[in-house]
């Protein structure tokens, strides 16, 4: 399905660090939250990802549930990385709409 092909794109411009793709992905008016976050907006979410992967090396994502409806994407993953000290998280993602 092509918006689960996109998530994909989005993720694996996050495992690489790659914030332009990541900001290619994205919708002006997308909501990215998480446990430290929830902001609203293209430039914000470009910002906390920024602040983000400023700060974490080999980034390991794996997807363990994907569930799809109305264009609407909520992946659940399996993300390691490391961090000033070592971590490991299990955590779900929804995306909104990405553009085509």
């Amino acid at each position: 399905m092509m918006w689960i092909d996109t998530a994909k794109k989005y993720l694996g411009a996050f495992t690489s660090k790659d914030i332009e793709t990541m900001g290619d992905l994205l919708t002006d008016d997308v909501e990215f939250i998480n446990s430290r976050y929830n902001v609203i907006g293209k430039d914000k979410a470009i910002q906390v990802n920024s602040k983000l992967l400023n700060n974490i090396e080999n980034v390991k994502i794996k997807i363990v549930n994907t569930a799809y409806r109305n264009k609407y994407i909520s992946m659940e993953l399996s993300m390691g990385y490391n961090y000033t000290v070592g971590s490991y998280r299990k955590i779900l993602v929804s995306l909104p709409p990405l553009p085509i």
